[in-house]
């Protein structure tokens, strides 16, 4: 996990390997969301090449949100699909 500090004038630094993999450069700019207590920085450069995303890009968004395990996620789906009312 990185870890920032948040500046007296609410700056953070964005760490330098981040910026690597985003390919931003000083004064670029991102879309900053809050959502459910979480904050997401979304990089606003896009070319059009960007902008066609392949269903592959969002390959492991989602990994652990219903466990790290195979057993744990079918326990969690279990879980869900017997909450359901049939």
């Amino acid at each position: 996990m990185t870890v920032a500090t948040i500046r007296p004038k609410g700056q953070i630094t964005i760490p330098a390997h981040i910026l690597q993999l985003w390919n931003l450069q000083p004064y670029e700019q991102v879309e900053i969301n809050f959502q459910n207590g979480v904050v997401t920085l979304i990089p606003v450069k896009r070319t059009d090449h960007d902008k066609k995303k392949s269903i592959m890009d969002f390959a492991g968004v989602g990994h652990g949100c219903w466990g790290d395990t195979a057993q744990e996620v079918e326990k969690s789906i279990t879980e869900l699909r017997d909450s359901w009312t049939r």
